[in-house]
């Protein structure tokens, strides 16, 4: 037996997550979760990579765990999941490693400050003005670029743009702590601009930090 998952149970902020999971993996075999959004996938695999911890159940896993969720490693479409595992363990030596998102994502701390424990991390923050403000253009249809989830937006009422803002105001105050609290150095480059200064400035002020 590689792994063992006895009566799993999670729930986060009310919301029942996961409800009485079990599951045996044997040596050698692979599975595969399958679900839609919001069904746990990507909470259970954190569960056995040990990221989080169960309201109440047991995970045993006997072995190496090599995870490849969130900011783990990272999966490219023209790389099987073997060859990401060999890849994975290939970058177990520490190295200086860019991270490249706009990270909205929620939940992405805790892998974070693993990742920079064993690794010298630099986030490079890619944003657009688009995303700090609503320009006053009457009613706008939104997609959701994951879900597909189409919404419309009337962007005249100028409540609607106030929130707009204030949200990417809160964003952009929870993702900086994140990066404080876990130590992380960054690189702030945005859509609207060329990314060449920004580059350059970081890595003269790394050189002056570690001469």
């Amino acid at each position: 037996m590689a792994l063992e998952i006895r009566d799993l149970h999670v729930t986060v902020e009310g919301k029942e997550i996961l409800k009485g999971v079990s599951l045996v993996v044997e040596r050698g075999k692979t599975y595969a979760l399958m679900g839609p959004n919001g069904s746990g996938k990507s909470t259970a695999l954190k569960l056995v990579a040990g990221l989080t911890t169960p309201t109440s159940g047991a995970v045993r896993v006997e072995g190496r765990i090599s995870a490849l969720i969130d900011l783990g490693a990272g999966f490219h479409p023209q790389i099987s999941g073997p060859e990401h595992l060999f890849l994975n363990g290939l970058t177990r030596r520490r190295a200086v490693t860019l991270l490249v998102s706009d990270f909205m994502a929620q939940g992405y701390d805790v892998p974070l400050r693993v990742a920079n424990r064993r690794h010298d991390v630099i986030a490079v923050h890619v944003s657009d003005p688009r995303e700090e403000f609503l320009p006053d253009v009457g009613l706008v249809a939104v997609e959701d670029a994951e879900s597909g989830h189409e919404t419309l937006v009337d962007t005249s009422v100028r409540s609607v743009r106030e929130e707009y803002a204030r949200a990417a105001r809160q964003r952009t105050k929870t993702r900086d702590e994140i990066f404080r609290r876990t130590g992380v150095d960054v690189i702030s480059v945005r859509t609207d601009r060329s990314y060449v200064n920004e580059l350059y400035r970081f890595f003269r002020m790394r050189e002056r930090r570690y001469g």
